[in-house]
């Protein structure tokens, strides 16, 4: 076991084989990665398929031939699993409030076609600002997109607002 209570700075590539544990906190800064590449990238394969957009935070290359999962466990009383999709206008450093219709999350799913994996996803969920928010209004609606079959176009199904469901029907 090796101890070490200096920053560690590396500039290169570094292979781990064995166990690896970190008991402090890990911040990973990345500002220079490609748009064909992810700031982090988990794999348990040998290859990991190329992003299909710019942005990729985190990229996790499952097993061949097994489901991937991601679990998160939490324990006793009050305790819960908590995914949160965080969103402002501005920057890092100077944020500002959302304004309607902005996006604030969205869950996607992105399946090969013949040559390519989706770049918009075949089906969303989006947690959109109903309104600008400011620190006492943050009205919000969770709109529902498919594409339907023998289409590459995403349509809304349905929208759940603040006091109401509306659907295509």
């Amino acid at each position: 076991v090796q101890t070490c209570a200096l920053p560690i700075l590396m500039d290169a590539s570094t292979y781990m084989t064995g166990g690896v544990t970190v008991n402090s906190t890990m911040v990973l800064a990345n500002s220079n990665f490609t748009a064909t590449e992810a700031a982090l990238t988990i794999s348990a394969s040998p290859t990991v398929a190329t992003p299909s957009n710019d942005g990729y935070m985190l990229h996790i290359s499952g097993k061949n031939g097994v489901a991937s999962r991601v679990v998160t466990d939490s324990y006793g009383t009050g305790a819960y699993a908590l995914y949160a999709g965080r969103a402002a206008r501005g920057t890092v450093s100077a944020p500002s409030a959302l304004q309607a219709n902005d996006v604030i999350s969205r869950i996607s799913s992105n399946g090969y076609g013949t040559t390519k994996y989706q770049t918009i996803g075949v089906g969303r969920i989006d947690f959109i600002a109903a309104e600008n928010f400011t620190d006492a209004n943050t009205g919000s609606r969770i709109e529902f997109w498919n594409c339907p079959v023998s289409s590459n176009t995403l349509n809304k199904i349905a929208s759940f607002n603040g006091n109401s469901v509306e659907d295509r029907k």
